[in-house]
């Protein structure tokens, strides 16, 4: 199973956040519920099989 990672620094950009700490508490958040992993240094990927393309399909509904 294939699972989509997203860049922090691309996070931030397209979230409209100043710095990469700015998104820190939201991340230490994620990754206490296990929502989301770190895979890499600078990266992170989610526990849960397709909820990218879920979240990407919501996002594009509104």
């Amino acid at each position: 199973m294939r699972m989509r990672r997203a860049s922090s620094t691309a996070l931030v950009d397209r979230l409209d956040k100043r710095k990469p700490s700015d998104l820190s508490v939201a991340r230490r958040d994620l990754i206490a519920k296990g929502l989301i992993y770190a895979s890499a240094r600078g990266e992170l990927a989610f526990t849960v099989p397709h909820m990218a393309s879920y979240i990407t399909r919501r996002h594009s509904d509104d």
